[in-house]
């Protein structure tokens, strides 16, 4: 049997002020083991190569320190205001939130000021990275989910930018804001599909909401991670996750992990509280994917089958004495939901609880492939092949993929 490995995932935007929407709450998501180390260069070969008379090989440090000079201009805090009076302070025992170690966040060294009927004070911060040359920066989905707050941007050279929030990911923890501007210096995005485990990789972000545009320097610890993250009022998924140990603090929600070539390989998004440099990064092709639809139809689009699933395992199919130990299985819903959305469609295609989702268009669902990551590559309107088994026979049903309402949440 797997041994299973357990650890506690919080996402990372920075409280600074109060308790509106950021405090964060644990989770124990289940994480894969795998990987190899990349070999390193060894001095002594870089030596050999310079006196072979072929050009000097470039330091890591080099590379580093050109590179962050590059990004440092792409890359913007997030400041999070909000006006709050003394009442909402005091509501329902939250006011003493900030010393209560279980929600592991810094205490600020001084209370903000709310004797008057409403003040506007900073509640949190973040990081985000221009996306496009016309103000588009990519950040965190539970960085800007306050509807009831407001959000400025701040540049490396301090300049302070009102940014609206232009689109949230229904799936994903991902979103985007909009500042004004024509002359913005995009990241460059890589291709998270290519990341090697062992390969350096720089973090940047607004560490707590106070050190902006701090820098970080570790290796990919792992990747396709499956994690489930959460904070005070929301959790989160993390599909195909990347792991690194640079340090990432509170603030660096949002942030771009590099890799040496200075491309954008995922985007800080949740750490672990239970060990050191245990960092965890939404795949950057995650997010080009949502960017792409922003463009072309102004909003993220997602697929959807509609069902609620445990992922299937080796523990979980003997615990649960199954045949398969891959997969995924349609739970049985409880009295305030139901384990097939209705006229969902899996609901019009005949799925029924109980189910085990083997495998869509010959992809096998297994730790690497989850049923969520296939689906969110399709588009609305596709028609997949889905082969599962019911009551120990298999059989192929086909599936017409619609548009996910944003406003729905399994």
């Amino acid at each position: 049997m797997k041994k299973q490995t357990f650890v506690t995932v919080i996402l990372v935007a920075a409280v600074v002020g109060t308790l509106a929407g950021v405090a964060a709450t644990l989770y124990t998501p289940y994480l894969v083991e795998r990987g190899l180390f990349a070999p390193w260069i060894s001095a002594e070969t870089a030596s050999h190569r310079i006196d072979m008379g072929q050009a000097p090989v470039v330091s890591d440090e080099t590379r580093v320190t050109e590179l962050v000079q590059k990004a440092l201009p792409s890359v913007v805090s997030i400041v999070i205001t909000k006006n709050l009076s003394a009442k909402s302070m005091q509501m329902d025992g939250m006011g003493d939130v900030f010393n209560d170690p279980f929600f592991g966040f810094p205490v600020p060294e001084q209370a903000p000021d709310v004797t008057s009927t409403s003040d506007r004070v900073q509640v949190g911060g973040g990081t985000g990275f221009f996306v496009t040359e016309n103000g588009i920066i990519a950040t965190n989905k539970h960085v800007i989910n306050d509807t009831e707050a407001e959000y400025t941007v701040v540049t490396q050279d301090g300049q302070e930018l009102k940014a609206e929030v232009m689109a949230k990911d229904p799936v994903f923890d991902l979103a985007f804001l909009k500042v004004e501007g024509e002359a913005f210096t995009p990241l460059q995005l890589g291709d998270s599909d290519q990341i090697e485990i062992g390969e350096t990789v720089i973090a940047i972000g607004n560490a707590l909401a106070e050190f902006s545009n701090s820098v970080t320097k570790g290796i990919v610890s792992g990747k396709n991670r499956r994690l489930l993250a959460g904070s005070f009022d929301q959790s989160e998924i993390i599909e195909e996750a990347i792991q690194t140990d640079a340090a990432i603090n509170f603030g660096n929600s949002g942030g771009p992990l590099l890799d040496l070539n200075g491309r954008v390989l995922g985007m800080n998004t949740a750490i672990s509280d239970q060990a050191q440099l245990l960092g965890f990064a939404l795949p950057i092709n995650a997010v080009k994917r949502a960017l792409s639809s922003i463009q072309e139809h102004g909003r993220i689009i997602r697929p959807w089958l509609g069902v609620r699933f445990i992922p299937i395992d080796a523990a979980y199919a003997t615990l649960n004495h199954l045949a398969y130990d891959y997969g995924a299985q349609i739970v049985i819903g409880d009295s305030s939901s139901s384990s097939v959305i209705p006229d969902s469609p899996a609901d019009k295609s005949g799925l029924l609880a109980g189910d085990i989702i083997l495998s869509i268009d010959d992809q096998r669902i297994d730790d690497t492939h989850s049923l969520a990551n296939i689906i969110s590559k399709k588009f609305p309107g596709d028609t997949v092949s889905l082969h599962i088994t019911r009551a120990g026979e298999e059989k192929t049903i086909l599936v017409t993929l619609e548009e996910r309402d944003p406003n729905f949440s399994l």
